[in-house]
């Protein structure tokens, strides 16, 4: 599982892969180990602590988790122009981490699994719409999958690296006159009632 060992006077030693422990490294960590043992999703690990929602991501599952690297939750606070993830109430912070969760499939969602056009209910109950370019480009809202770190299994369930946080531009909906609302690469569009028509209906 991508470890390295070392020879030594007592014997070989190993030094696992992020996600991967034993002496062997034959053992499969969860999603927030997985996401401790990963640096480029500390920020991630920091949100879900002040959140709460590690023990509820180390549960059964399975998960798929989108993950928003560090970089992308330093372009979300500065967007929202707050300094630190203290400054947002753990409330709403909840509800921007669960818009990143699929939980309740009864398997975890693959990249392989991802038609262009799939929308696909979060754990927050709000629906995202999921992109597939040509090459493979998967796009998940506004955010791009990694096309490296996708598909990285836990025991658990199997995480995908994003470079943008999931924002649900549906709440509250921006649609008007009993307009439904749609995220979407390209941000929210309307489907308008009869009658009415424009932007935001």
């Amino acid at each position: 599982n991508g470890g390295t060992c070392t020879n030594g006077v007592n014997g070989f030693t190993c030094t696992c892969a992020a996600g991967y422990s034993g002496a062997t490294c034959s053992t499969l960590g969860d999603i927030p180990t997985i996401a401790i043992n990963t640096p480029i999703l500390s920020t991630l690990v920091a949100a879900l602590q002040k959140a709460d929602l590690v023990g509820t991501l180390a549960g059964t599952g399975p998960f798929t988790v989108f993950a928003p690297t560090d970089a992308a939750f330093a372009d979300f606070l500065a967007d929202i122009g707050v300094a630190t993830l203290d400054e947002i109430d753990d409330q709403t912070l909840t509800q921007v981490l669960l818009y990143h969760v699929i939980d309740g499939l009864g398997s975890a969602v693959a990249s392989s699994d991802v038609t262009d056009g799939l929308e696909v209910t979060m754990a927050n109950g709000t629906d995202v719409t999921f992109t597939v370019a040509n090459g493979g480009i998967l796009n998940i809202n506004k955010a791009t999958v990694d096309a490296t770190f996708r598909d990285v299994q836990a025991s658990n369930g199997v995480i995908h690296f994003i470079d943008k946080v999931l924002v649900d531009e549906c709440a509250p909906n921006p649609c008007g006159n009993g307009g439904t609302c749609t995220n979407g690469v390209n941000g929210f569009t309307c489907t308008c009632a009869a009658g009415y028509s424009g932007a935001t209906c």
